[in-house]
């Protein structure tokens, strides 16, 4: 099934603390797609969540790079609240020095 509607979130700003959130219902489209990537921010943090309707598609893909002293959260939360549901999640990460990187998927 094609994916509608795109989300793209990139964060590759030198600020020291970089957040962002999505809240979507999926009760009136069929599929949904977000992208995000966190390159830079002393502390970098995206929240994602969705709810799936019956035969509701979602694909969540992340990439993540930190460097020296950075902290990288990536927390996702997909709630399937009828059947026929499909949901798939792509992270990937690349740390170096004494960076962290977290992720949480429900």
């Amino acid at each position: 099934m094609p994916m509608s509607p795109c989300i793209k979130c990139s964060a590759s700003l030198k600020k020291p603390i970089i957040s962002a959130a999505f809240t979507c219902n999926k009760r009136r489209m069929r599929g949904l797609a977000i992208t995000t990537s966190l390159l830079a921010g002393l502390l970098a943090r995206c929240d994602i969540r969705t709810d799936l309707d019956q035969a509701s598609e979602c694909e969540l893909n992340g990439l993540y790079l930190g460097v020296k002293r950075q902290h990288i959260d990536n927390h996702t939360r997909i709630n399937h609240l009828k059947p026929h549901g499909i949901s798939r999640e792509l992270y990937k990460g690349v740390l170096d020095d004494r960076a962290r990187g977290v992720f949480q998927g429900r």
